[in-house]
């Protein structure tokens, strides 16, 4: 069975159709899921739960995402790019990593892929806020990239942190990181939000649109780093977690300056339980 976690259903029912062709006794089930929204976690992560019941999770990929956005905060208070892009995660891997552990103590082993971006090294000097304040006023004293890279960045941290806390615990559940390169995805509509809605911004969008977006990768093939995270058989022989990889399948340091800096993990694993509202 595959659950299809979406922001909104243009499109996801003719997805699960093609998904369930030539399967035998494959299963779609299609749900919405803000991840902006705390709330909506909350409701995903149930329903995910429940068709898990008895048999555990055998993967989980976080790909939600936004370069950036109109609103300033999201319905819980929290900066809407950060909110989106990591702490909806955040929230949705703590509910269901039970039932990865379930998966993996039945089958050997679960995974987990973060999808992050290149980007995370456009993360401020300090790497990541590391309050509800300071994530909000990054907004007004920092670039877009900067506090799109910063949410990235936190991805990163996010996947060693935990990598290191599972294999503490002798859990069978690998976490990944996986950049999947420039893609050819909805995610640069928000190209008028970094440019302006001015003359040249649009020149520079409309350009961007004919001339450099067509040489960007197909989502099939950014898809191609992913499904290897997930599913090869080669990352759970070699019990690889807490790893960072670049198209195709090609593993990568990290940003130096950043991903190496345990004190930093554990301040960002600390502040998105408290702004998950949890106690791990």
């Amino acid at each position: 069975a595959i659950a299809l976690n979406v922001t909104g259903s243009e499109g996801t029912h003719g997805a699960g159709s093609e998904w369930t062709r030539g399967a035998v006794g494959a299963r779609i089930s299609i749900m919405t899921l803000d991840t902006a929204s705390l709330a909506s976690v909350h409701a995903a992560a149930d329903e995910v739960l429940t068709l898990a019941m008895g048999g555990g999770l055998d993967i989980l990929v976080l790909n939600a995402g936004v370069l950036a956005s109109a609103e300033l905060a999201s319905e819980d208070g929290i900066e809407s790019v950060f909110a989106t892009n990591h702490v909806g995660h955040h929230l949705l891997l703590a509910k269901l990593l039970p039932a990865l552990d379930a998966a993996a103590d039945l089958r050997g082993s679960a995974s987990v892929v973060l999808v992050s971006s290149h980007a995370h090294l456009q993360a401020p000097s300090f790497g990541v806020a590391l309050s509800r304040e300071d994530l909000l006023a990054a907004r007004h004293s920092h670039s877009v990239l900067q506090v799109y890279g910063m949410s990235k960045l936190a991805q990163v941290l996010e996947a060693q942190e935990l990598a290191a806390q599972l294999n503490a615990r002798g859990s069978r559940v690998l976490v990944n990181v996986a950049h999947p390169g420039a893609v050819q995805t909805n995610i640069f509509a928000q190209l008028p939000l970094l440019l302006g809605v001015g003359l040249l911004g649009r020149a520079i969008t409309a350009i961007f649109d004919w001339v450099v977006k067509p040489l960007f990768w197909t989502a099939e093939e950014a898809a191609l780093t992913v499904l290897y995270l997930a599913a090869s058989e080669e990352v759970r022989a070699a019990r690889l977690s807490g790893k960072y990889f670049h198209p195709v399948a090609d593993e990568q340091l990290p940003c130096r300056t950043h991903a190496t800096n345990l004190t930093l993990q554990r301040a960002v694993w600390r502040l998105s339980n408290e702004l998950c509202g949890l106690d791990l």
